[in-house]
């Protein structure tokens, strides 16, 4: 039930009587007049997902681009960029006992993943997400801004778009952290 599936059956219960161009079909097997693929990768920055667009899916020649933005696709921070392994997501052996006990490694990973959970709550409460824009123009010395690669990305879209005959659209998600009464 992501939104891309939401968006694809709100497509085709909209346009249920106009003309099937794609040859798609839903999962039960009925026309679809239009199909929602997901390109998203984790991690990506914009100027990685229009790299991605041109060397991927422009061979799928696609009607329209919907390009989902996040504040920390304007940031680096080693947070973000090396949160795999902090939580021992990594291909070589864990370290001391973990590499000889299941348990032990099962633990230490556990514990891990709790004080990551901890940095990840007080870094959404960090400006970045309080206040993104006054991050993006004035950015703390600790927290690299690649504003502009983020900007070069959206444009390279666009002008595939042009070139292509696609349209490209932007949506940006808030920071969907902790949904209770203090979410900022």
């Amino acid at each position: 039930d992501t939104f891309l599936r939401r968006l694809e059956r709100s497509l085709n219960n909209s346009h249920a009587s106009g003309p099937v161009s794609s040859g798609a079909k839903s999962r039960r097997g009925a026309p679809q007049a239009y199909q929602v693929l997901n390109a998203g990768v984790g991690g990506y920055s914009t100027w990685e997902e229009a790299i991605c667009l041109e060397h991927k899916w422009l061979k799928l020649k696609p009607d329209f681009v919907l390009i989902t933005f996040f504040v920390n696709d304007a940031l680096r921070t080693e947070l973000i960029d090396e949160r795999g392994e902090y939580l021992g997501y990594h291909m070589k052996k864990p370290p001391g006992l973990a590499q000889y006990s299941l348990l032990w490694d099962y633990v230490q990973h556990q514990f891990h993943v709790r004080l990551f959970n901890q940095e990840v709550r007080e870094f959404y409460k960090s400006a970045p997400f309080t206040d993104p824009r006054s991050v993006l123009v004035d950015p703390s010395p600790d927290i690299e801004v690649h504003w502009p690669n983020c900007v070069k990305g959206l444009d390279a879209a666009r002008q595939m778009g042009d070139e292509y005959g696609f349209k490209v659209a932007l949506v940006i998600f808030p920071a969907l952290y902790e949904l209770n009464d203090e979410h900022p």
